[in-house]
């Protein structure tokens, strides 16, 4: 492209920004933790429960969870916050 070429980018009339699929990466996350089978099906319950993130949060740490793992998954669920 020459110099003077004009670059024109698009993003509709009514842009906005793609929710995360936070459960899609909470499986993921707990698909690959070294964890027994019931407690990643708790902790994916609690994840994705339909309660504030609070509430959310707190049942997460009611299961005694690795802290690295009880952070990875926090992060996760803040994304939707956003």
């Amino acid at each position: 492209m020459p110099a003077t070429a004009t670059l024109r980018i698009s993003v509709g009339a009514r842009p906005g920004l793609r929710r995360d699929d936070v459960a899609g990466l909470v499986f993921t996350l707990l698909d690959r933790a070294q964890i027994e089978y019931p407690t990643k099906t708790r902790v994916l319950d609690a994840a994705t429960a339909d309660r504030p993130l609070a509430v959310r949060l707190s049942s997460l740490q009611a299961l005694d969870l690795d802290n690295e793992l009880f952070t990875a998954i926090g992060e996760i669920l803040l994304l939707q916050e956003f």
